[in-house]
């Protein structure tokens, strides 16, 4: 799977050390991602400073599958980057949950449609 990211700085400077942080914190999350088709996510991370001096981070992951997304507010980068990258792994982790729950209905389903006719049994 092949991950595009997006900076959108806003006219704010960000340090290539920064920059590199967040970097790694999204190869972490492409981890998580299915990797069944050979489609590219999309990765767009919107970074601005208020006048108090409060970093925001507004992140979107568009998967093959399902869009995640989450914004974060705080006086460090780094720190909400990484509350970001908890919100975005539960959220990647409920629908890996939902899916495989799904499958196990549908197995349960498919298994109490067979019928076995007593005298096959001989």
């Amino acid at each position: 799977m092949e991950l595009k990211i997006k900076f959108s700085f806003n006219g704010n400077e960000v340090r290539q050390e920064e920059r590199d942080y967040i970097e790694e914190k999204i190869e972490k999350m492409k981890k998580l991602l299915p990797s069944g088709e050979n489609k590219e996510s999309i990765v767009e991370i919107g970074i601005k400073r208020d006048k108090k001096g409060f970093w925001e981070l507004d992140f979107s992951l568009d998967s093959s599958y399902e869009l995640y997304r989450a914004i974060e507010k705080d006086r460090n980068l780094r720190e909400a980057m990484d509350r970001i990258e908890e919100v975005i792994k539960k959220q990647i982790r409920r629908d890996k949950e939902k899916v495989s729950g799904l499958r196990r209905k549908g197995k349960r389903k498919i298994k109490e449609g067979f019928v076995i006719d007593e005298q096959a049994k001989m």
